[in-house]
């Protein structure tokens, strides 16, 4: 849903360590809350960017469950991408 992301997270871990640790397995999938997606116009989006990434770029499979109606329109504000989600810009880098 975003254009951009930062690269650390609220408790101060940096996507770069998380990608890190999901790759040599200190944290699995079920280690964290699963991803939130929801379809808009046919397409799958989540509310959830930056996890996504870490799990992309990780190359581990990804738990997701369907987002609430309550939780897609908190989380509106999101909804920046400009090419439907295709690729996104990481703030500060990796």
């Amino acid at each position: 849903t975003q254009g951009s992301i930062s690269n650390k997270f609220k408790d101060g871990r940096t996507l770069r360590e998380l990608i890190d640790d999901l790759r040599s397995g200190k944290i699995g999938a079920d280690d964290l809350p699963p991803i939130r997606v929801f379809e808009r116009d046919g397409k799958i989006f989540t509310l959830d960017n930056r996890r996504l990434k870490a799990f992309q770029e990780a190359g581990v499979p990804i738990r997701t469950v369907p987002a609430t109606a309550e939780e897609i329109v908190k989380d509106s504000f999101k909804f920046t991408t400009k090419n439907e989600g295709i690729s996104i810009k990481i703030r500060g880098g990796l």
